[in-house]
């Protein structure tokens, strides 16, 4: 099968499962092993020293999410892994950019609405 059937098979399995959405929280609360101190970003698995084009983004982060109190601590705990970093790709959860323990998710159930449960799919929003 090639790159063009794969992706239209792919594609008609998600319309026909006729996903809904089920509610919106944190996304501590919707995607497993989302610790306090990780940041999830949209990267390869990698370390501070790999994230030159999200450092910006993982700072802004940190100090969001008040696990540092200036920029040069945060760079300083995410260098030393304190604050970890986690490819958003390995907790099944699709982000963009970064996400924190209180960014919003989408919590959506997928199936058909028949009552059959094939799961639950998360998303960020």
């Amino acid at each position: 099968m090639d790159t063009t059937d794969a992706n239209r098979e792919a594609i008609e399995r998600v319309l026909a499962s006729e996903p809904w959405l089920v509610g919106v929280k944190p996304a501590a609360e919707v995607v497993p092993r989302f610790a306090p101190n990780l940041i999830l970003h949209a990267a390869p698995p990698g370390s501070w020293d790999d994230s030159d084009l999200l450092r910006g983004g993982l700072v802004g982060a940190a100090l969001f999410e008040q696990l540092a109190a200036t920029e040069e601590e945060a760079e300083a705990k995410l260098r030393m892994g304190e604050i970890g970093l986690g490819a958003a790709q390995e907790f099944a959860y699709g982000v963009k950019g970064v996400k924190t323990t209180f960014t919003h998710a989408a919590a959506r159930a997928q199936g058909r609405r028949s009552g059959r449960d094939a799961g639950h799919c998360r998303r960020s929003v």
